[in-house]
């Protein structure tokens, strides 16, 4: 059950990485969860660790669909520039951590293996 738990996290903390850079074998956008109204974890920490109320501002913005593409460019630099990215990844990684240590009490055998090798590339996916 918690394997799991920590695995989806991994899947979901990547997909919102993925999200602050432009890559066209992902399918979708840059700032594709800002247009949808949603701030992610990587936003959610820039915004959580600055006193920058422009900052706030386009976040309500960004919750209500009235952010202009402009203002969400700018709140996904923001969210760079304020370590949000290397917070999701360091959030990612330990969840990785959790999810292998749920992993340590069963027998070394070609399943756990491929479960283990599974959180890898959940990790380390380009897409």
């Amino acid at each position: 059950h918690l394997f799991g738990k920590y695995l989806g996290i991994c899947f979901q903390i990547k997909d919102d990485i993925f999200d602050y850079f432009v890559n066209k074998e992902i399918g979708k956008p840059t700032g594709n969860d800002m247009l949808e109204g949603r701030l992610t974890l990587p936003a959610i920490y820039a915004l959580n660790t600055t006193n920058d109320e422009w900052a706030k501002k386009i976040a309500l913005k960004v919750k209500s669909r009235t952010a202009s593409l402009e203002e969400i460019n700018e709140l996904t630099q923001f969210t760079k520039q304020h370590n949000g990215i290397e917070y999701a990844y360091k959030k990612m990684n330990d969840c990785r951590e959790k999810a292998i240590c749920m992993l340590s009490n069963f027998p070394d055998t070609e399943v756990k293996a491929a479960l283990i090798a599974y959180v890898n590339y959940v990790i380390e996916r380009k897409n």
